[in-house]
């Protein structure tokens, strides 16, 4: 049976859920499974560029390590593909009060690789 591109994006999606699943019940104390959820994500992103959740998580993962500069764009993202998704838009709206109210500074290094230029959002 050949999966299609769709069906290999959500198969991703589903195994970097468990990852993040795990990563959350060891509370985030596991680097490279986080990494590994991400890379799924990423990895789903690429087999699929128009399903929102890879994006969605990636923001909230960035978001855990307080990379919101990141996050925002994910979350852009997948706001400009389903612009009523509900985790979306509450993980924006709270990283966004984060930015605007935080002062300018260099984020944390993070696990998984920044946002491609193909996958960015204009501000």
């Amino acid at each position: 049976m050949i999966l299609s591109q769709k069906d290999l994006a959500k198969q991703h999606y589903l195994i970097g859920l468990n990852c993040l699943a795990i990563a959350k019940k060891r509370r985030f104390q596991d680097k490279a499974l986080i990494q590994m959820a991400c890379q799924y994500f990423l990895t789903a992103i690429q087999y699929d560029t128009t399903a929102p959740d890879p994006y969605v998580k990636l923001g909230y993962v960035l978001g855990v390590f307080k990379g919101y500069r990141r996050a925002i764009l994910y979350l852009k993202k997948a706001l400009e593909l389903a612009p009523q998704h509900g985790e979306a838009k509450q993980l924006y709206a709270y990283i966004h009060k984060k930015v605007k109210d935080s002062p300018a500074r260099t984020e944390r290094s993070h696990p998984f690789p920044p946002p491609s230029s193909k996958e960015r959002v204009q501000a």
